[in-house]
């Protein structure tokens, strides 16, 4: 549970500042990345090498920023976007860090519930930023993104007392 705890603190600023710097740039972006980095190291504990972390990283940061993007036009569109490039994100991190084949993942009901708990995290987090409550979006996205981490910790937990 301390784990999962750490995980979403460092996840949760990463995200907020994102936003919070604007979502777009170079700035934002490695303040993205960096937080992201820290998070999956935590997460890991370097399962794979310090590569497989950054490059796992960089691909959830690109998730991320597509998504706002995507949300300026089209906010259902965004969060489809967002549940389907998680969905292969968390199959490919829980395969990585477990040391594991990404079979074992693929439509797993557990993998499916943390992408559905971190899809409605984002959106109801952007939606209520916008709306000008971005200290109640961000209470919501760390919600949402604790179950998420505490969920991972029980997958990887029954993992890797099989393996």
């Amino acid at each position: 549970m301390k784990r999962a705890i750490v995980i979403t603190v460092i996840e949760l600023v990463a995200l907020v500042g994102w936003l919070a710097m604007g979502g777009f740039g170079v700035g934002p972006a490695l303040f993205l990345l960096a937080g992201l980095i820290g998070e999956h190291v935590v997460s890991s504990r370097l399962r794979g090498g310090l590569g497989k972390v950054v490059a796992l990283s960089g691909s959830e940061a690109i998730i991320w920023v597509l998504w706002l993007a995507i949300a300026g036009v089209n906010p259902v569109a965004a969060a489809i976007f967002l549940f389907a490039t998680m969905f292969v994100q968390h199959n490919v991190e829980l395969s990585s860090f477990s040391e594991t084949p990404i079979k074992g993942f693929l439509f797993n009901r557990r993998s499916l519930d943390i992408t559905a708990l971190e899809t409605v995290g984002g959106a109801v987090w952007l939606a209520l930023v916008q709306a000008g409550r971005p200290v109640i979006g961000a209470i919501v996205l760390a919600g949402t993104l604790l179950f998420e981490h505490i969920s991972q910790g029980k997958k990887l937990g029954v993992l890797s007392n099989h393996g």
